[in-house]
Order: C-alpha cells, then sequence, then structure tokens
C-alpha cells in the first residue's frame, strides 16, 4: 500500500461500505490531505 497510496483509501472506503445501512452506525470522513497536512506540521 506504500508504493500505492489510493490502494489505501480503496480499502477504506470498502471498510466503510462494510458497515451497512444500519442507523446506529456513524461516520465521520476525515480528508486524507488534512490528516498530512497535520503530521507534517506536528513533525509526524
Amino acid at each position: 500500500m506504500e508504493r500505492n497510496p489510493i490502494a489505501l483509501e480503496l480499502r477504506t472506503l470498502q471498510s466503510i461500505d462494510g458497515l451497512g445501512a444500519s442507523p446506529s452506525n456513524t461516520v465521520v470522513l476525515f480528508p486524507v490531505e488534512l490528516s498530512k497536512a497535520i503530521a507534517s506540521l506536528t513533525g509526524g
């Protein structure tokens, strides 16, 4: 997955899809780009 970053995003979407449409599930989407920006600011 490190060689192909889109694979991680695809896997994430597959996991979300696997949750189903149950009203008891809440999904909060967090952009990967924002996560990378925060990591670069904090030295991570």
